[in-house]
C-alpha cells in the first residue's frame, strides 16, 4: 500500500509538471511560431499528437513488461527533461523558422502550419513519453492492487495534479520566474518527487512481480472493444470542441487575459481530475455498473448542457465578471466562480466517463487503458480542428455549442446496443437520449450577439449602452470574435467586445494621427509596414502620401480584413489600392521573418493586456524592428496609458531608449491618455516646410476640424518629450523581455483595478517646449510651438488635478482665444461636466456648463444636441427644433439630427412632418431601432397601417425579440 501512496505522488507530481510546463510552452513557442489560428492548431494538435502516439506504444509495451513501475519512472523522467530542453532550444530553430517564413510562405497557412509543425517538435519527444507513461502507471498499480478502478485513480490523481500545475505556472513561476527560471523550477520539482517515491519502492531489480493472469490471457477481441473505442473517440471530439467553444466564451465573458485563461484552464482540468475519482467506487463494482455510469455521464453531459444554454439566454448576466475595480485577488476569485459554474459540470462527467469506459472492459487493464486513450486523444485531435477550422466559422459559438450538446446525448449509442441489457431496456434508453437530443435541438435557445460581445470585465454599461445597437458583422475564430456594430450614426470594431476602432472622433484622431505623423517626419517614405489593421484608417492615411509605393499590413485574423469594407469611409476602398497587401500573420512573426526593409513600421496593436500582444512590446521585438527599417527609418509604437499601470508603462520607455538611441513621445490631442513613440536609429531631421510640402500633397483632412488639412504645426504641437527628458523619467529598472511577461500581469492588474489617473501628470511633468525638434524654424514658427506646448502643459496640469477647475478651464481658454483646438477641447470637457450634473439632476449646473460649452464652440455638435433635447424637455419646442435644424445643416448625411426633429415635431403635433423626418432619417440609417420604432408609432397615429407594420417588422429584423414592437404588431392585429 505504501507503494500505492507513492506511486499516486508520483503521478500527481507528474500531472502538474506536464500542465506547468504546458502552459511555458505555449508562451515559449508564440515568439517563434507566431499567434494565427491554424499555427494555435497545430501547436496543440502536435501536444495531443504525442500523447496518442505514446499510448499506442504503451498497449503492446504495458502487456510485455515486467517492471510498469520502473518504466512509469523512467518515462516521466526522461519527459520533464525532454520538455525542459525544448523550451531552451527553440532559439537553435531559427534557422529553420526562418526557412519555413521564406516568400510567400511568410503569411500563408502553409508557413504558419510548418512553422508550429517545427516548433512543436521539440515538445513531440516530452509527450510521447507523458502518453507511454500513463497506462504504465495503472499497470504497475494493478500489480499491487488489481481493481477495475486502477484507471479512475491513476486519472484523477494524475489531472488534478495537472490542476495544481496549471495555477503554479499561470499564477506564480510565469509572472515571477519567466519562461525558462520557470521551467528549471518545475523541472526540479519533478526530478525530486519522482526521486523520493522511486526511493520509496525498494530496489528496482526487485521489481519483478509476476503479471495477473487478466495480463497473461489473450487480450479482448478488438470487435468487441470497437463500439466503445469509438464512442470514446467521439466524446474526446466532443470534449475539445466543447472546451474551445467555452473557452472562447469565458474568454469574452471574464477577459481575454493570462489570469482568465489559467483560471479557466484549471477548472476544466479540475473537473476532469474530480469526476473520474468520483465514479471510481462506482465503476469498479463491475461492467454492469461501469456501463451505466459511462451512460449517464453522457446524459447528464447533455442536460447540463441544455440547461447551461437556457441559463445564459435567460440571465447571461451571471456569467459576466463585472467591470468594479476591486483588486486583482477578489476579481479572480469570482472568475473562479463563474468558470467553475460553466465547466466544472460537464467536466466531472467527461473525466468520469473515461473511467468507466476503461472499467467496461472484461479486462479492464493498462493495454485496455492506453487503447482507449490513444482514442482519446485522436477525437481530442479531431474536436480541435473541427470547432476552430469549420463549426465556429460556419455555425457561430452559440449555434455550435447547441449542436455539440445535441451530439453529446448520440455518443453512448454504440455502446448502448453491444451491451448485456435487455432488448427492451436498449430501445427504451435509445428512446431517451433520442428524445434528449431532439429536445436540445428544437428548445435550445440562441445566444443573443450582445450577450457574447458585451466585455463586461471591461465596460461597466455594455447592456444599456448596446440597447439599440445593431450588429452589421458578427463572426467567430479560433482566435478572437470580430463585430462591427452600429450604434446611432457610429460604427464601432470590435475584438471579443472590446473596442479596437470606431468612427467616433477620438479613434479616429488617434488613427489619422498614428499614419500621418511617421509619414511627414520621414522626408521620402517609400515603404511602410502597419501592425493591426483595425478599421483601415491608419493605414489609408500612410497611402495618402504620393512617396509611398507599398504599404504592407500584418494581420492575424482573416476576419478582420472580411470585416474592412464596412469601414470604407474611414479608408476610401483601400483593399482596391495595388500599393496596399495584407499580410496575413502576426506582426512578430513579420518582424523577425520577415523580407523586406521599410521606411516606416507602424505598431499599433491592442491593448497589452490581451495575451500575445504584449510580445509586441519586448526588447527583441524592438530590435527586430530596428532590423526590418531602412536607413532613416521610423517606428512608431502605440501604447495606450488608459488601465495601465506608471511603472509599466516605464518598462517600455526603457525597453525603447535601449534599443533605439532616438526615442520621442507624442500625444494624439491635449486631452488625450494614448501615447505614440517615434524612434529611430539616426536622429530626426525636421524641416517643418518639407513636412508642410508633404502634407500639403497628402492631403490628409483633420479630424476636429474636417474643412481644413493636416499641417505641419498641427502634428508638431503634439510633441511632448525627447529622448534624454524620457531617460531621466524612465530611470532605472527592469525591461520588457520575450521570456518574462510581467508586462503583460501588470497591465491586466492596472484593466482590472482601474488603474491610469497619474498619465496627463506625467505630460505636465515632462512637456518640452515643441520649438526644440526644430531650432531651424522660422521664428513665427517657433513662436507658434512655443505657445501651443505651454497651452498643453497647462491642459496636462489641469486634468491631472481632478477634478478640472472649470473656472481655470475657461480662463485658459479665453486668454488663448484664437487656439481653436484649445477652444474646442474646452467646449468638450464642459460638456461632459454637464452631462455629470444634468445626470444628478442639478439643472441650474447643468445649464451653466452646457452655456460655456457653446460659449467655447459653438458649433460644438454633443453640446447642440443636448442643448436642444434641453430645449424639448422645458418645453421650447420651437427653439429646439430651430437647433436640430442647425444640426442638419452641420452633419450633413446624419440620420440624428433628423431624427431628433421628427421627436420634437411630434410633440408639436406635426405629425406628417414628424413621419417625413423619420422616413428620410431611417433612409440615411436602416439600422435605426429607435428610428423604425418610432416611425411605426408615429405612422399608426396617421393610421398608415402598412407603413406602421412594414416599421415593425424592420425593428424585429434589427432587434429579435424587441418587446414594443412585438406589443404594436399584436394590436395592429385586432
Amino acid at each position: 500500500m505504501n507503494q500505492d501512496r507513492r506511486l499516486l505522488v508520483a503521478l500527481t507530481g507528474t500531472g502538474m509538471a506536464a500542465l506547468a510546463l504546458e502552459v511555458l510552452w505555449s508562451r515559449a513557442l508564440v515568439p517563434w511560431v507566431g499567434g494565427t489560428a491554424l499555427s494555435q492548431i497545430m501547436t496543440v494538435a502536435m501536444y495531443m499528437f504525442g500523447l496518442f502516439l505514446g499510448s499506442a506504444v504503451a498497449v503492446v509495451w504495458s502487456k510485455r513488461t515486467h517492471r510498469p513501475r520502473h518504466w512509469f519512472f523512467v518515462a516521466e523522467a526522461a519527459a520533464v527533461v525532454c520538455s525542459t530542453v525544448a523550451v531552451f532550444s527553440l532559439p537553435a530553430l531559427d534557422p529553420l523558422f526562418a526557412l519555413c517564413s521564406r516568400g510567400d510562405l511568410l503569411a500563408s497557412d502553409w508557413g504558419a502550419a510548418l512553422r508550429a509543425m517545427v516548433g512543436s517538435a521539440m515538445i513531440l519527444p516530452a509527450t510521447t513519453l507523458m502518453g507511454l507513461g500513463f497506462p504504465l502507471a495503472i499497470a504497475a498499480l494493478q500489480r499491487s492492487s488489481p481493481s477495475r478502478g486502477a484507471a479512475a485513480l491513476a486519472y484523477g490523481v494524475n489531472t488534478l495534479g495537472a490542476t495544481a500545475g496549471t495555477c503554479l505556472g499561470g499564477f506564480l513561476l510565469l509572472p515571477w520566474l519567466g519562461v525558462t527560471g520557470a521551467a528549471l523550477v518545475v523541472l526540479f520539482v519533478d526530478l525530486v518527487v519522482l526521486g523520493w517515491a522511486w526511493r520509496g519502492t525498494g530496489s528496482l531489480g526487485d521489481q519483478r512481480t509476476p503479471r495477473s493472469t487478466e495480463e497473461v490471457s489473450q487480450d479482448e477481441p478488438w470487435l468487441r472493444e470497437l463500439p466503445m473505442l469509438v464512442a470514446v473517440t467521439a466524446g474526446g471530439a466532443l470534449a475539445l470542441a466543447l472546451e474551445v467553444l467555452l473557452f472562447r466564451i469565458l474568454g469574452m465573458m471574464l477577459g481575454p487575459t493570462a489570469r482568465a485563461f489559467t483560471v479557466v484552464l484549471a477548472s476544466y482540468v479540475f473537473g476532469l481530475g474530480a469526476g473520474a475519482l468520483l465514479v471510481k467506487g462506482m465503476v469498479s463494482r463491475s461492467v454492469g455498473a461501469a456501463r451505466a455510469v459511462f451512460l449517464g455521464c453522457w446524459m447528464f453531459v447533455g442536460l447540463a448542457g441544455f440547461l447551461l444554454v437556457i441559463v445564459v439566454a435567460s440571465r447571461p448576466d451571471l456569467l459576466m465578471l463585472k467591470s468594479t475595480g476591486d483588486s486583482v485577488l477578489t476579481q479572480t476569485w469570482r472568475r473562479l466562480v463563474i468558470a467553475i459554474a460553466v465547466l466544472v459540470p460537464l467536466t466531472l462527467a467527461f473525466g468520469a466517463s473515461y473511467s468507466a469506459a476503461v472499467a467496461c472492459g472484461v479486462r479492464a487493464g493498462a493495454a485496455r487503458a492506453g487503447r482507449l486513450y490513444a482514442g482519446l486523444t485522436v477525437g481530442n485531435i479531431a474536436g480541435l480542428v473541427l470547432a476552430a477550422l469549420w463549426m465556429m466559422p460556419e455555425f457561430g459559438i452559440d449555434g455550435s455549442v447547441r449542436g455539440l450538446f445535441c451530439v453529446a446525448l448520440l455518443i453512448p449509442l454504440p455502446v448502448l446496443w453491444t451491451g448485456a441489457w435487455r432488448a427492451g431496456t436498449r430501445v427504451a434508453l435509445t428512446g431517451v437520449f433520442l428524445a434528449g437530443a431532439f429536445v436540445v435541438a428544437k428548445f435550445a435557445p440562441e445566444w443573443e450577439r450582445k450577450t457574447l460581445n458585451a466585455a463586461p470585465y471591461l465596460y461597466d454599461d455594455s447592456a444599456e449602452s448596446q440597447q439599440y445597437d445593431h450588429f452589421l458583422f458578427f463572426e467567430s475564430g479560433f482566435e478572437t470574435t470580430v463585430a462591427v456594430i452600429q450604434r446611432g450614426d457610429d460604427r464601432m470594431f470590435t475584438l471579443d467586445g472590446k473596442t479596437d476602432g470606431s468612427t467616433l472622433l477620438w479613434d479616429r484622431l488617434t488613427q489619422t494621427f498614428a499614419g500621418a505623423l511617421p509619414a511627414a517626419l520621414h522626408p521620402q517614405p517609400e515603404s511602410a509596414l502597419v501592425i493591426g489593421l483595425g478599421t483601415g484608417q491608419t493605414a489609408a492615411t500612410v497611402l495618402r502620401f504620393p512617396s509611398i509605393a507599398q504599404v504592407d499590413c500584418a494581420e492575424l485574423s482573416p476576419l478582420v480584413v472580411d470585416a474592412l469594407p464596412y469601414f470604407d469611409s474611414l479608408h476610401q476602398g483601400i483593399l482596391e489600392d495595388p500599393r496596399f497587401r495584407v499580410l496575413k500573420t502576426d506582426g512578430r512573426t513579420t518582424l523577425r521573418y520577415g523580407h523586406r526593409q521599410y521606411d516606416l513600421i507602424v505598431s499599433e496593436p491592442s491593448n497589452v493586456w490581451v495575451p500575445g500582444v504584449a510580445h509586441l512590446f519586448t526588447q527583441e521585438t524592438f530590435e527586430e524592428a530596428r532590423g526590418r527599417l531602412a536607413d532613416g527609418g521610423i517606428l512608431m509604437q502605440w501604447l495606450h496609458s488608459y488601465n495601465m499601470d506608471e511603472e509599466a508603462f516605464r518598462t517600455v520607455v526603457r525597453t525603447l531608449l535601449d534599443v533605439f538611441p532616438h526615442v520621442s513621445l507624442w500625444t494624439t490631442s491635449l486631452s488625450s491618455e494614448e501615447a505614440m513613440f517615434v524612434s529611430s536609429v539616426s536622429p530626426l531631421k525636421l524641416d517643418p516646410e518639407v513636412m508642410e510640402a508633404g502634407l500639403a500633397s497628402a492631403k490628409v483632412p483633420r479630424v476636429l476640424f474636417p474643412d481644413r488639412t493636416v499641417n505641419a504645426n498641427a502634428l508638431l504641437r503634439k510633441f511632448v518629450a525627447g529622448t534624454e527628458t524620457l531617460k531621466g523619467w524612465a530611470g532605472e529598472g527592469p525591461r520588457t523581455r520575450d521570456a518574462h511577461p510581467e508586462l503583460e500581469y501588470a497591465a491586466e492588474a492596472a484593466m482590472l483595478e482601474q488603474r491610469g489617473d497619474w498619465f496627463h501628470g506625467m505630460l505636465a511633468q515632462l512637456r518640452q517646449s515643441s520649438s526644440t525638434l526644430v531650432p531651424a524654424a522660422s521664428m513665427e514658427r517657433r513662436e507658434q510651438l512655443d505657445r501651443a506646448a505651454i497651452v498643453a502643459r497647462r491642459i496636462n496640469e489641469l486634468m491631472a488635478a481632478k477634478p478640472i477647475s472649470a473656472p481655470a478651464l475657461q480662463h485658459l481658454a479665453e486668454e488663448h482665444s484664437d487656439d481653436d483646438e484649445l477652444r474646442w477641447l474646452a467646449a468638450e470637457l464642459f460638456r461632459d461636466l454637464a452631462a455629470e450634473y444634468y445626470g444628478q439632476r442639478k439643472q441650474e449646473q447643468g445649464d451653466r456648463f452646457l452655456g460655456l460649452a457653446l460659449e467655447m464652440w459653438p458649433r460644438h455638435l454633443g453640446a447642440r444636441t443636448m442643448n436642444a433635447g434641453r430645449l424639448s424637455l422645458s418645453g421650447q419646442l420651437g427653439a429646439a427644433l430651430k437647433e436640430a435644424r442647425l444640426l442638419e445643416q452641420w452633419k450633413p448625411g446624419s440620420a440624428s439630427p433628423l431624427l431628433l426633429q421628427a421627436e420634437i415635431l411630434g410633440a408639436q403635433g406635426k405629425v406628417k412632418e414628424a413621419v417625413d423626418r423619420l422616413e428620410r432619417g431611417v433612409q440615411r440609417n436602416p439600422y435605426s431601432v429607435r428610428g423604425f420604432l418610432n416611425l411605426g408609432i408615429t405612422a399608426g397615429h396617421l393610421r398608415q397601417w402598412e407603413k406602421a407594420r412594414a416599421a415593425f417588422d424592420r425593428v424585429l429584423e434589427l432587434d429579435p425579440g424587441n418587446a414594443t414592437a412585438l406589443a404594436q404588431l399584436a394590436a395592429l392585429a385586432e
